[in-house]
């Protein structure tokens, strides 16, 4: 009876880190799916803001040398 009474407290133990590993694994990937959401974001916010800085540098240059 004692020797069953020490392991399932150590077997709901090993459940429970098990348990406990998945969900911080499923926290990891989340927080990794959030930060790469959010530089791939900003990424393409950064990169609208030059192509659109450029585009207005080209269209003040087209307008002070006409041609």
């Amino acid at each position: 009876i004692r020797i069953c009474h020490e392991e399932l407290p150590s077997e709901k133990n090993h459940d429970n880190a098990i348990q406990g590993m998945n969900n911080l694994r499923n926290l990891h990937e989340v927080v990794e799916t959030i930060y790469f959401r959010r530089l791939l974001s900003s990424l393409i916010l950064a990169v609208v803001e030059l192509s659109g800085s450029s585009l207005k540098t080209a269209e003040r240059g087209n307008q002070s040398f006409p041609n």
